[in-house]
């Protein structure tokens, strides 16, 4: 394709492919054009087909939904006019707010021919500004309008009422949660109070990604996680501190995965150093 552009070009992939392949589609076609010398603006847009066997022509011509991902705005509309007349309603003008996302979740509250609708994170947002400030950033970006991250606070809160019931029922401690909650908090603290445009804050890294989710129903996990009290302490402090590590400085926008896999092989090593002292003896057994 690259070899025979001679003029703007929209690009689909309709197959399911693995993350990132509209990535590598388009820096290979860029490499091409680059060899020819021609600047022609093109676009790779992601438009999956979910078709049964035995009612592929069926689906094709009646989908039951449709997914469309791009980041071009010359594009999208290319693809909401090609589709105008398969859907209920046309694909969106602008990045809906999180909480129209929440509500077509639900199918007694849909509005519009999307069964759901994904975004990237706050945090993610945060990490790929450019060169933009944070106030800048919280003006511009859509993912942060007011809406939107009052839907990723409540649905933070949402996790740490659940957490704390949790507490309540006394289904684990809370050395874990809290030590990787202070890390975390400590640190982006530390550097926001540093440099705010450069950091993100406190507020961004507790409520803007799956920081709530991992502290109560991740880290908490009995089989995998430290079992000690003093260990438990130091696992869920080393957790937060490799999150914040990855998100700030790694390749990824949130790494609360990341953190907890790391730290589940460190496990039976904190336990080992942690045992609590057996009643009659001078050190722990």
């Amino acid at each position: 394709v690259a070899q025979h552009m001679d003029g703007p070009r929209t690009l689909v992939n309709k197959s399911t492919v693995p993350v990132g392949t509209a990535g590598v589609v388009y820096e290979n076609i860029a490499a091409v054009l680059t060899e020819r010398g021609r600047d022609i603006p093109f676009s790779v847009v992601s438009n999956p087909e979910f078709l049964k066997e035995g009612a592929a022509v069926a689906d094709f011509m009646r989908p039951d939904r449709i997914i469309v991902g791009s980041d071009d705005h010359r594009a999208t509309v290319q693809l909401r006019n090609l589709y105008a007349p398969k859907s209920l309603a046309a694909l969106p003008e602008e990045i809906p707010s999180f909480i129209d996302s929440l509500v077509t979740i639900f199918p007694i509250f849909k509005t519009n021919g999307f069964d759901a609708i994904t975004m990237a994170t706050p945090l993610d947002a945060f990490k790929h500004k450019g060169a933009l400030s944070a106030l800048e950033l919280w003006a511009k970006d859509p993912i942060l309008s007011p809406k939107s991250w009052q839907a990723w606070q409540f649905i933070s809160l949402g996790y740490f009422i659940g957490g704390l019931y949790l507490l309540y029922r006394k289904i684990f401690t809370w050395h874990a949660p809290l030590s990787m909650l202070a890390s975390i908090a400590i640190m982006s603290a530390l550097f926001w109070w540093y440099d705010p445009n450069q950091y993100a804050s406190p507020q961004l890294h507790l409520l803007g990604g799956a920081t709530m989710l991992g502290a109560f129903f991740i880290i908490t996990d009995p089989v995998t996680s430290a079992t000690s009290i003093k260990g438990k302490l130091y696992y869920g402090a080393a957790i937060g501190v490799l999150v914040y590590t990855i998100r700030t400085w790694g390749n990824y926008p949130d790494a609360v995965a990341f953190s907890v896999l790391l730290m589940n092989f460190a496990a039976p090593f904190i336990d080992f150093y942690t045992q609590p002292r057996t009643y009659g003896h001078q050190t722990g057994k």
